[in-house]
């Protein structure tokens, strides 16, 4: 294989991995916005859902949680136990879009060498006195690669959009929840062929570690490594919940 081939074959490889998410990393966007009319009220927290009151029971909800209390309270968050130990309430919520399908192809050039073969050449000539000297050569012919046709390869392949959000707002008052104030709002979301939300929602988590009441500005993108420091630890929570 030529190094023109070799070079070829690698970017479209890591054209696939790219698009069907073999990749060993794991790519996050995160959207976080604040109102700087409104004053934070402590760090005092309680998690509820975003999603119905019932959801906090289920044991997703509950593993899933587990994952943001820990980089809340990283982040110097303390988490309380009821509302009226509470500073702010955070909402959370997660879900994952319905599958989008796509198809990718790739054409790759079929080469053969040729060449290598050995010929004889013979060559005709008078001498002084004009006699005829007849002289054979052989010449070994070079190898080259020719190009002899082109292999194309189709497949397809399923997205999801993975999502988490958290909302933090003002303690909801007894007599007028409607009067609560969103203090910041921060969104993760991955795209990536698994529809494994357990599978992704650590690396959620360590990508909102940073943001939380902060102004991103913008949608940022993260590349989180599997090895890396946090989404280990958040791994760990749930692999050994005693610790």
């Amino acid at each position: 294989m030529t190094l023109r081939l070799l070079l070829r074959f690698i970017i479209i490889v890591t054209i696939l991995i790219a698009v069907i998410g073999c990749s060993p990393k794991v790519t996050v966007k995160v959207d976080s916005i604040i109102d700087k009319t409104v004053s934070s009220s402590g760090k005092h927290y309680l998690l509820t859902s975003g999603m119905n009151s019932a959801e906090t029971n289920h044991l997703y909800f509950r593993e899933f949680s587990q994952y943001f209390d820990h980089v809340l309270q990283k982040n110097g968050f303390i988490k309380v136990e009821n509302l009226d130990q509470a500073d702010i309430e955070i909402q959370f919520k997660y879900g994952i879009s319905d599958g989008k399908m796509g198809m990718y192809s790739y054409s790759m050039p079929i080469y053969e060498h040729i060449g290598g073969e050995t010929i004889t050449i013979t060559e005709t000539t008078k001498g002084e006195s004009g006699e005829k000297i007849v002289t054979k050569r052989t010449i070994r012919m070079p190898v080259r690669l020719h190009q002899t046709g082109t292999s194309v390869s189709s497949g397809s392949y399923t997205l999801y959009k993975r999502m988490a959000s958290l909302e933090a707002k003002t303690k909801a008052q007894p007599t007028d929840s409607a009067k609560q104030e969103i203090l910041w709002q921060i969104h993760m979301s991955s795209v990536n062929e698994s529809d494994d939300m357990r599978a992704v929602m650590p690396y959620l988590a360590a990508a909102s570690s940073p943001f939380f009441g902060k102004n991103t500005g913008q949608q940022v993108k993260l590349v989180i490594d599997k090895q890396d420091p946090l989404v280990v630890e958040l791994k760990n929570l749930v692999r050994n919940p005693s610790q």
